[in-house]
């Protein structure tokens, strides 16, 4: 059993099943109020990582599901060591076509929206896209949290006001397209340098007309 992360909303568990194989086991922190924490078994897409067991202990949700050690951000690591500036473009836009899918599902049907979608949480499995975290925050405790500087980079400036919106994903898949096909570029500073601005209560612009848009979750 190995810890995997932790945040002010919860944490993340490797842990070995009794068949020898691996399993996520994710504890989010007050879970058990979320309107859809029972059904999130029930949730099945092509491109979202598959939850087998929710329970509820007090307050908190906890949640069985499969595990895949292959994600984007690793991929992107691995082509950073190569001396690519990240992963091939035909490649990546696949991956984000495919995430958008998972998000317009979550969107559509349950009236989820992720809004802190990170390269870390974008599993592969036999080359597509596995959606390993599905956000499932209290939008009220988003100003409250604390805020790495990789995550204000990839996350639109509402959510940090606690307001979540099916565009707070969009805004983030443009976000990570960026970050895995060329790095910390100087648009990306300047993006992370907007971001901040906002967060400390100044007025952000960002123009958004270069980035790539999917269906459903588009401008």
């Amino acid at each position: 059993m190995r810890r995997l992360g932790r945040s002010s909303l919860g944490e993340t568990w490797l842990i070995q099943s009794s068949d020898d194989s691996h399993r996520s086991l994710k504890l989010i922190y007050n879970g058990a109020k979320l309107h859809n924490a029972r059904k999130l078994t029930s949730y099945r897409h092509p491109f979202l990582l598959n939850w087998e067991r929710c329970e509820v202990h007090d307050t908190d949700l906890v949640v069985i599901a499969d595990w895949t050690e292959e994600t984007v951000e690793a991929e992107y690591e691995q082509a950073r060591q190569n001396g690519k500036p990240g992963i091939l473009p035909d490649t990546l836009l696949r991956y984000m076509e495919e995430l958008a899918e998972a998000l317009d599902y979550l969107h559509v049907k349950h009236r989820l929206v992720h809004g802190r979608l990170k390269l870390s949480q974008i599993g592969i499995q036999h080359r597509h896209v596995k959606l390993l975290d599905w956000g499932l925050t209290h939008a009220e405790q988003l100003p409250h949290q604390s805020w790495s500087l990789d995550n204000l980079l990839t996350t639109a400036p509402e959510v940090l006001r606690g307001q979540l919106e099916p565009a707070s994903d969009q805004f983030s898949l443009a976000a990570l397209y960026l970050l895995a096909s060329a790095g910390h570029s100087a648009r990306q500073r300047a993006m992370r340098s907007s971001v901040l601005s906002c967060a400390a209560g100044r007025r952000m612009r960002f123009r958004t007309s270069a980035l790539p848009c999917w269906n459903g979750i588009s401008r």
